[in-house]
């Protein structure tokens, strides 16, 4: 079934993504609002530097509790917050649009993660997650 298929037919596009600079507090609502696990990290120029996923950030211990509903101790807590930088994971296995779903998911498999980062010419263009893989499989039911 999957033979035929490259990962291009299956990934999303144009993923969320958090910078390095981000803080922890922040991409975790990100990946609360749009209930996703996974968020690719970018540079500037939109190159890939790693992924942050809902296991890294299981990691960070609570740094600072809620201080409330008084705006300026948020600013202040915003402003000590972890960055991403902590904690996201660095050079993860990646693949291409090109790449068959067959090679993509022996290396989710393999190395017993939820996502491949997407890359051409270093550029990130989607991501390829366990949930892609479930919607094709009920699409392909149909």
């Amino acid at each position: 079934m999957l033979s035929p298929m490259k990962v291009a037919d299956a990934m999303t596009s144009d993923p969320i993504t958090v910078s390095p600079d981000d803080n922890i507090d922040t991409a975790l609502e990100c990946m609360r609002t749009h209930k996703i696990r996974h968020i690719p990290v970018v540079g500037d120029a939109g190159d890939l530097l790693g992924i942050l996923s809902d296991r890294d950030l299981a990691e960070v211990p609570l740094l600072h509790p809620a201080s409330g509903d008084d705006e300026t101790n948020s600013q202040a807590d915003a402003l000590r917050a972890p960055k991403v930088d902590l904690v996201y994971t660095r050079s993860p296995e990646t693949i291409s649009g090109e790449d068959s779903l067959d090679e993509a998911a022996r290396i989710l498999l393999e190395n017993k993660i939820g996502c491949l980062p997407v890359v051409e010419n270093d550029a990130l263009v989607g991501i390829l997650t366990e949930a892609d893989f479930v919607k094709l499989v009920l699409r392909e039911m149909e």
